[in-house]
């Protein structure tokens, strides 16, 4: 009954005819507010099924004749908003601001309650418009409905028409809510296909197009649009009206919204079949987008693109094919920029990837044809690379309509193109060829014929692989030979033709070397080719030694692990623990280096359980070799001569041996069959395997010893922090009892080197400590030799990781300065005496149980051994001990500052081991500058003398060198070399070099003290006058004899030498502070060096002085060369990384030319070899030096005359040494040949070197023809000319082009070679026409002919 009566009422007040009454805006509001009650079961949907047909009709018809006068206010409303903004605009233009007043009630003349009302009863309406649909609807979709139940009324049609009219004229809040509600209705009406439809979409779609394109919109809105496509053809795109439209469809394009959603790519594909105009609209929108559309968005494009001309028809195929597609192809193919060209490339991917879809081939073959061909072959290398790869995206070319002829004509085209391609002479086009022959190869092998595909390899693993001229080119090869490897039909092939590339291995490129590592374990996975056929193991393993310690080379180390992991640690079901422990050995005997690279990173690729296992078993390995070694050495001395003794003496060994395995717990390798789960003990073979060990482990020498605990102590090092875990303690107790168990001591007796012993001790001290700790206090008090001394600072760095820095430092400092140097007074070493002398070291037992006190005072040798190890060592832990070291001497200086020592005018502070050097420095200043004679030093003397002026020199680089260095990173401020350091560079100047020459202090331009009034504590003391060191004999020094000058030059040289070494290592370190050695080394060379090497005098007297001066400086020769080389490597990098204007300033790094006159003068002393320097226990070598040095060429500017003096005088000298050995008749001396080594070291220098001895050789030729020529004219006929002097030149000079060119690297034969031989002909042609065959022309002919094969032969072998 209710019901009833709100439908009358309702009727009533829409029957009415007083169309100003509110009574009907009163009941529809309050039907509609009923049906949103939560308290009120009433729906309009139930309310409208109790209304008949006819009411509806008589409701809707009321509803659509009162609603004009509420739409007229609505829209008032925004007319007279606009009209107020224009006006606050007008008056903002006039005064330049605005009044904003408070808004009245009224606005207009019209109360914002009656537009809100009117707001509130259009919502209204739109909520019954919805009501009816829904129970109203189509015929279509409901069977059971009548089409006149089905059938709307007209009047809600006409009320949807104005509300649709209206629907962008609606504004605020209230205005958005009804927008949406009239949107709904309307698409609801278009997707039921209801009557009058066509009336509901032109104001309609543009909104859900609008309301997709907002910011926040999500893909529901796009999907709204989809559903209304099909209105958009209702709509008229040629007149002017639809513009505003048309640029929201454009925009749809920019969205990526629409370009993620499937639906979004369908309704773009479907624009393009609106009208032909737009499709050009469109492309250039979507042209304007690529270059900045990401990835993703460019393959949806690619993907619209191509659903778009698979769905079209003429004329849009048209416009789609040669409009967009084509205009595509053609910006790819002669883009200027590479990212453009990406973009473009993986657009037309969309079509590329579905040529197996009709007409696609033909399609590509038909744009492409025009486009293609002529740009790869246009002169633009740009061009031709990126249209290179189009070939092989779109490979291959073709059109299914074909004949069989005409298609196999197509394709043998495209194959001698891309052959063509490969031969490009510009590298970036041959890279793009190389990708694409690739992978043509791997994706269409069968298709392809077999010659053609072995040209193909051949080329590239032929030439290509080692084009010398591009990297990118051997990088491409690499890694198209990697694809090519994942077509199984190409394994027989590349199983003959990938051995070729071995030599990629030792690429100087790591990029190219990475990628060859990566193709080895791509071959790794291939059943029928072993990565070791392609590589031998020992060039794996050599380049893996080398690449290892280098940071820039930690992904190739991971690869190269992972490539040997399987082959050096085995694993899986049957693998023995004898069997993994039998690799490692095998692996140190190989490449000591390499195995400790590879068990260093072994972790990374296996479990920590199996590198726990191994460490563990390895540990007990050690010890039971020791042990069976043991029992055999006891064995040999118990041996005799009898029969019956023998069997004695072996029983009496079993028992020893017997005895020595049950303490030890074990037999040499059943207990590491034992760490292993699961294995079978009961296989006789397994048995054998063992025995076979057993025998191997016996038999191991000290250095697999050694090696076997430095691959314990990296894998140790590499699980420690994981170790220290409690998760892990069962690891950690595994290798704690496995060393608890064992006699350490013994090993370390065993050991001549105890360092890999002592780097493991420093990982488990509290178990070391007390094992050791006898057996290295004993090695320090009672070593005898340098031998003990070596041994002595990896124990120094032991020390200082268990937390005895401080010790260490009073055990050194006490060595260096509490007594004189052996030879000045008695040097007792007993341990009594050390025990009187020294202090009480460490007294107390430390937390380590290692007492130092017994240890007493060190000899100054071993203590300078301990503090040099510690200074100069290069493994990790004496790098850890050198920043310990370090800061307990900055703690100990700062505690003496504490005390009451004063600093030095530059606030540095002095610690024991900076007094310490010091005091040993002074030492040297009493035997140089003072009345203290160099005689009575001593050699071991001397030797700590000149060892602890270099570990001083050392020191100021790690201690003021560094702080300048982390001070100049820290404030930006251009690092200068420090004052210490200066100072200490004028004390060499002034003391060492006069007396190691013999020469006086000469004039120098600028006084190199004045200019550091207040130095270090490091500093030397005032130089003090040096008139005792005068060469000349004078009264007051008759008693200084000639022995003691020889003793103090020599003395002065040794210190000199030592001190260059470690200035080389200077501009090393602090390669911004090189710019004061650059000064230096210029002012040495120009008042010491070259005066020294000046032409001899012709008094006897002069002369013996000046050659005392050469042989100084050639005694130099080596330091010269080392610190020549450094200057010239520090001016090449300035060059790559300063401005122009830093390379102009005065204090720039650079060679000096007078140092390399100094070294042109020193390389011609006549000598059977140039000397070496040893240094750090390493031989420095003066050829090797000058190599590095003449490796520069071509690059540092300053010196590059000085060089070419150098190289042609090193050219003369080669050419004396083939003279000597000429009249041996031997092959060339060692001399020679190391000469020439040096001359090849850089193809300008060897340029240089080539070209003076061909034009020694054209001149001597020449003037023999000339004589010949000559003589003929004189005599009337042809006569011989003596020319024995000029044949032995010419073979001279031959011999030497042949032993150059041997000896030079294959580019440099390629590139001079073809150069050589046409001036030997020309040489040769000119010597013919200019003389008569005389013998002695004939005889320079034949050597020069022979010559000129010999180098045909290694320009052939080259090629």
């Amino acid at each position: 009954m209710a019901m009833e009566q709100m439908r009358k009422e309702l009727l009533t007040v829409l029957g009415c005819k007083n169309p100003g009454d509110d009574a009907w805006s009163r009941e529809v509001l309050q039907l509609v507010a009923r049906d949103g009650a939560k308290d009120d079961d009433f729906t309009l949907e139930e309310f409208l099924q109790t209304v008949a047909d006819k009411d509806q009709v008589k409701i809707w018809e009321g509803l659509a004749s009162r609603l004009g006068p509420v739409l007229e206010l609505v829209t008032a409303a925004e007319e007279e908003e606009e009209e107020e903004g224009e006006a606050d605009q007008e008056r903002l233009d006039d005064d330049g601001e605005v009044a904003s007043p408070k808004r009245s009630k009224k606005a207009g003349g019209r109360n914002e309650e009656e537009i809100w009302q009117a707001f509130r009863l259009l919502s209204a309406v739109m909520a019954l418009a919805q009501a009816t649909l829904q129970v109203r609807p189509p015929a279509g979709k409901n069977s059971s409905s009548s089409s006149s139940s089905s059938a709307l009324p007209e009047g809600l049609l006409q009320v949807m028409i104005a509300l649709h009219d209206v629907l962008f004229q609606l504004w605020g809040l209230e205005g958005e809510a009804l927008q949406g509600g009239i949107a709904r209705v309307c698409e609801q009406w278009w997707k039921e296909e209801r009557g009058g439809a066509e009336f509901l979409v032109a104001q309609t779609v543009p909104y859900l197009v609008a309301k997709s394109l907002e910011e926040d919109a999500k893909e529901v809105s796009v999907k709204r649009v989809y559903a209304m496509r099909g209105a958009l053809l209702l709509l008229d795109y040629e007149e002017e009206a639809t513009g505003p439209f048309r640029q929201l469809l454009l925009q749809c394009f920019l969205k990526p919204t629409y370009l993620r959603s499937a639906d979004g790519r369908r309704l773009l594909t479907y624009l393009f079949g609106l009208h032909p105009a737009l499709v050009a609209d469109i492309h250039e929108t979507v042209r304007s987008q690529l270059p900045y559309a990401k990835k993703k968005l460019v393959q949806a494009y690619g993907d619209v693109y191509f659903r778009a001309w698979k769905a079209a028809s003429s004329p849009y195929l048209e416009a789609i094919e040669t409009g967009c597609i084509q205009d595509f192809m053609h910006a790819a193919v002669h883009s200027s920029s590479p990212s453009l060209y990406v973009t473009l490339r993986l657009f037309l991917q969309a079509f590329h990837t579905n040529k197996r879809l009709r007409d696609v081939d033909a399609m590509l073959l038909r744009l492409y044809n025009p486009i293609l061909w002529r740009s790869l072959q246009v002169a633009s290398p740009t061009v031709r690379a990126q249209a290179t790869g189009l070939l092989v995206d779109a490979f291959p070319l073709q059109n299914p309509d074909m004949g069989t002829i005409e298609a196999a004509s197509l394709l043998q085209k495209q194959l001698d193109m891309l052959q063509a391609l490969l031969l490009d002479p510009e590298p970036h086009v041959r890279v793009a060829a190389v990708v694409g022959v690739c992978r043509v190869l791997s994706v269409f092998w069968e298709a392809i014929p077999l010659h053609v595909t072995k040209q193909y390899i051949t080329r590239l693993v032929g030439s290509l692989a080692f084009d010398s001229s591009s990297a990118l080119v051997r990088l491409a090869v690499v890694e198209g030979l990697t694809e090519l490897l994942e077509q199984p039909l190409a394994h027989p092939v590349l199983k003959q033709a990938l051995p070729l590339t071995a030599p990629l291995l030792q690429d100087k490129t790591p990029r190219v070397r990475l990628a060859f590592v990566g193709l080895l374990q791509k071959v790794k996975a291939v059943r029928d080719i072993k990565f070791y056929q392609v590589v031998p193991v020992e060039h794996l393993l050599a380049r893996f030694a080398v690449d290892a310690p280098k940071a820039s080379s930690k992904a190739l180390s991971a690869r190269m692990a992972d490539l040997l992991l399987n082959s050096y640690f085995p694993q899986g079901a049957g693998v023995t623990g004898s069997k993994q422990v039998s690799r490692c050995l095998t692996f140190l005997s190989q490449s000591k280096p390499a195995a400790l690279a590879f068990y260093g990173r072994l972790r990374d690729h296996v479990g920590l359980g199996s590198v726990t296992r191994l460490t563990a078993m390895l540990l007990k390995c050690v010890f039971a070799a020791l042990a069976d070694q043991q029992a055999a050495a006891e064995a040999r001395k118990e041996g005799g001569g009898g029969a019956g003794g023998q069997e004695g003496k072996g029983r009496k060994r079993k028992g020893v041996t017997v005895r020595l395995e049950k303490k030890r717990g074990r037999e040499a390798m059943a207990v590491v069959d034992g760490m292993e789960e699961g294995e079978d003990r009961g296989d006789g073979a397994a048995a054998a395997a063992a025995e076979e060990e057993k025998k191997r482990m016996s038999e191991v020498d000290e250095a697999t010893l050694s090696g076997m605990l430095e691959v314990i102590s990296v894998m140790w090092t590499r699980i420690a922090p994981e170790l220290s875990l409690p998760a892990n303690q069962p690891a950690a107790d595994l290798l704690h009892q496995t060393l608890e168990s064992e006699d350490m001591s013994t090993l370390y007796d065993k050991l001549a080197d105890p360092t890999s012993l002592l780097q493991l001790a420093a990982l488990c001290p509290e178990i070391f400590a007390g094992a050791l700790g006898g057996a290295m206090i004993k090695d320090l008090k009672e070593g005898v030799g340098r031998e003990a001394d070596l041994r002595a600072g990896p124990i120094a760095a032991l020390l200082c990781a268990w937390g005895k820095t401080k010790e260490v430092v009073e055990m050194v400092c006490t060595g260096l300065g509490g007594g004189r140097e052996g030879g000045e007074e008695e040097n007792d070493s007993s341990s009594s005496k050390r025990k009187r002398g020294g202090k009480n070291l460490g007294g107390k037992k430390g937390g380590l149980g290692v007492e130092l006190g017994d240890v007493g005072r060190l000899t100054p040798t071993r203590a300078l051994a301990m503090l040099s190890h510690l200074l100069n060592g290069q493994g990790e832990a004496a790098s850890r001990a050198r920043g310990l070291l370090l800061e307990e001497e900055e703690r100990a200086a700062t505690a003496a500052v504490a005390g009451g020592v004063e600093e030095d005018g530059d606030g540095v502070r002095e610690g024991p081991i900076s007094r310490a050097l010091l005091g040993l420095k002074e030492r040297v200043d009493e035997r140089l500058c003072g009345e203290m004679r160099v005689e009575g030093v001593g050699e071991e003397g001397r030797a700590v003398l000149v060892g602890g002026l270099e570990v001083w020199l050392r020191w100021q680089l790690h201690v003021f060198g560094q702080a300048a260095l982390a001070a100049a990173e820290a404030t930006g401020v251009p690092l200068l070399l420090p004052k210490a350091m200066l100072s200490s560079l004028a004390w060499v100047e002034e003391t060492l070099l006069p007396t190691a020459l013999q020469m006086d202090s000469p004039s120098l331009p600028f006084s190199s003290s004045s200019d550091f009034e207040q130095v270090g504590p490091l500093s030397p003391p005032v130089r003090r006058p040096r008139t005792t060191t005068t060469i000349t004999t004078t009264s007051s020094s008759s008693n200084r004899n000639e022995q003691e000058k020889e003793a103090k030059t020599t003395f002065a040289l040794e210190l000199f030498a030592a001190s260059m070494m470690v200035v080389s290592d200077w501009i090393v370190v602090l390669p911004d502070a090189a710019v004061e050695v650059t000064k230096k080394a210029q002012l040495w060379s120009t008042h010491f060096f070259l005066p020294g090497l000046a032409e001899e005098r012709g008094d006897n007297e002069g002369e013996d002085e000046a050659k005392n001066r050469r042989c100084a400086t050639l005694t130099l020769l080596p330091q010269l060369c080392r610190l020549a080389y450094q200057l010239g490597l520090q001016e090449t990098r300035q060059q790559q990384q300063g401005s122009q204007q830093q390379q102009e300033e005065e204090g720039r790094i650079a060679l000096p030319p007078s140092l390399v006159e100094v070294l042109v003068r020193a390389v011609d002393f006549k000598g059977e070899e140039m000397p070496w320097h040893r240094y750090q226990d390493t031989h420095v070598d003066s050829y090797r030096c000058l190599a590095g040095l003449l490796g520069l060429y071509g690059r540092v500017r300053s010196t590059r005359p000085a060089l070419t003096s150098l190289v042609n005088r090193l050219t003369s000298l080669c050419v004396q040494e083939l003279e000597e050995g000429r009249k041996e008749e031997g092959e060339p001396s060692a001399r020679a040949r190391a000469l020439c080594a040096v001359l090849v070291r850089a193809t300008p220098a060897l340029t240089v070197a080539v070209s003076q001895t061909l034009a020694d050789l054209k001149a001597t030729v020449g003037e023999v023809a000339t004589a010949a020529a000559a003589s003929s004219v004189e005599e009337g006929m042809v006569n011989d000319v003596d020319t024995t002097k000029e044949e032995v030149q010419v073979t001279l000079r031959a011999r030497l082009l042949s032993v150059l060119f041997e000896s030079a690297a294959e580019k440099a034969r390629k590139t001079l070679l073809p150069k050589v031989v046409r001036s030997l002909d020309a040489t040769l042609e000119g010597a013919k026409e200019a003389a008569p065959a005389s013998e002695g022309v004939v005889q320079i002919a034949n050597t020069i002919e022979a010559l000129g094969e010999n180098l045909q032969r290694l320009a052939v072998e080259s090629s």
